[in-house]
């Protein structure tokens, strides 16, 4: 089977652990399609920072338009459509970006949702 061995992912979640939403029990509890990330990858979170939930849909819309996918995946992997193969330079190219659209801020009460960034290792099998 043919998937890449390392992919890029930005996304939005609730939980507070980035890593929960890639927790195999969390996608069957959610009833997500597809297969989870977590099954081919290891998951390593780059960064995360809490956000409105304007701010998120606002992110997701501004990813999606700046950073298109390029590439297609034989398997149908949940979140996949936020999956970018890229390399180190354009990922560091891209959390600079991030750093620079999301400065830094204290968490309140409005800051429901997490934007995050985080990179997929292909398992070793």
């Amino acid at each position: 089977m043919n998937i890449p061995e390392r992919l890029y992912k930005f996304g939005t979640t609730h939980f507070s652990d980035v890593l929960r939403r890639f927790d195999k029990d969390q996608h069957i509890e959610n009833n997500w399609r597809a297969t989870p990330l977590s099954q081919d990858y290891n998951v390593r979170v780059l960064w995360s920072k809490w956000v409105t939930q304007k701010e998120a849909k606002e992110a997701e819309k501004w990813f999606k338009e700046s950073y298109p996918k390029t590439f297609m995946c034989e398997v149908d992997y949940n979140g996949i459509t936020e999956c970018r193969d890229w390399d180190t330079k354009q990922s560091y190219a891209f959390f600079k970006s991030l750093q620079a659209r999301f400065p830094e801020k204290e968490k309140n009460a409005k800051t429901t949702h997490k934007i995050y960034y985080v990179m997929l290792i292909k398992k070793q099998i």
